[in-house]
């Protein structure tokens, strides 16, 4: 992404012990807040964007996800990152 582009970040939740939650948070480079779409087809979730708000999910099965976010202000203004839930052991 470029400099002033949104940037999405997943990350394990560590009290999830499938390892099916994650914690994802949107850095809208001070461009407010949107909406996420969790690349599972359940409906999309508000997110501040502010860098810190963490957004956490419980994804029904492993696999890869495209997480989406969408600026509520501006709907070009868009970020997509791959989202990996390891499958339990």
């Amino acid at each position: 992404p470029g400099e002033d582009e949104p940037v999405i970040t997943a990350t394990p939740n560590a009290s999830d012990p499938a390892g099916l939650t994650v914690d994802i948070v949107v850095d809208n480079k001070g461009q407010g807040s949107g909406m996420l779409d969790l690349g599972d087809g359940s409906a999309p979730q508000a997110n501040a964007g502010d860098g810190t708000t963490v957004t956490t999910y419980a994804y029904a099965s492993a696999g890869t996800y495209t997480a989406t976010f969408t600026d509520d202000d501006d709907p070009a203004r868009t970020a997509q990152a791959q989202v990996t839930v390891p499958a339990t052991a």
